[in-house]
Parts: C-alpha cells; structure tokens; sequence
C-alpha cells in the first residue's frame, strides 16, 4: 500500500511540475496508482514464470467434490488448492475422489501458476468434441 502511495505522490509532484492544476494532478495521479495496482499481479507472474529455473511440473490432484474443488494428493509439497469455477461440463467426468495431473509452474517469487499451453489443450477437445456431437 505505501508503494501505491509513493506512485500516486510521485505523479502528482510531476503533474504540478509540469503546471497540471491541482484537482485534475491529484484525479490523474490516484488513476496512475489503481493502475499500477491492477498490473502489479499480472507483472508479478510474469516475472515470475520467466525467473523460473525448471519448467511446469505435473502434480497429482484429487477431485473434492462436484463444484470442482481439487486438493494435491502430496501435501508435503506445499501445493495450493485448486478451483475451478468454469467449464463444469468437463469435470463432470471425473467422478469425486479420482485423481487428475494438473501442470503447475512455481518461479523464484513462490507464485503457483497453472501452464495453460499444457492444461487447456485437453479442455478445448472435450468442448469441440461437444460442440461436434450437437450438431450431430
């Protein structure tokens, strides 16, 4: 919160240096902070992935329950829990308590991130495949 603050003085200090009056200076600098703010999370995962020393990782994940709640099957790891609130259709077919590999890439930040280029291919069949057997 005091780096936003910093941002946020920092641009009102070169707004009025550069003779922006003093209402619209403050406006634009509060906006300048919400928006470090909205890309701080985004540039952090960036970093993060490109930092990473090994790439994604497969870790085994147990299905909770149906509104598609996944826990690591290896708690020793430190493994976050994983929710998945779209494409239910998909997990349908796997029942509560199997277990699904899930690609999970973690840089020198400590983010978990999910690999999409090895997760979503698998997701998009099944809906093409879908989509193919409705128009059927």
């Amino acid at each position: 919160m005091a780096g936003l603050f910093g941002i946020g003085w920092l641009a009102y200090r070169g707004l009025l240096a550069g003779q922006v009056p003093s209402r619209e200076a403050l406006a634009l600098s509060g906006l300048v902070a919400i928006a470090c703010a909205a890309a701080a999370l985004p540039l952090l995962k960036r970093v993060d992935q490109a930092l990473a020393e090994m790439p994604a990782q497969d870790y085994r994940y147990r299905v909770v329950d149906t509104v598609v709640h996944l826990e690591p099957t290896d708690t020793r790891l430190g493994l976050p829990r994983i929710r998945f609130i779209k494409a239910k259709e998909f997990w349908v077919q796997y029942p509560v308590g199997s277990e699904v590999t899930i690609p999970l890439l973690r840089g020198p930040i400590g983010l978990w991130q999910l690999d999409h280029e090895r997760f979503d291919p698998p997701v998009v069949a099944f809906y093409e495949r879908q989509e193919a057997e409705s128009k059927r």
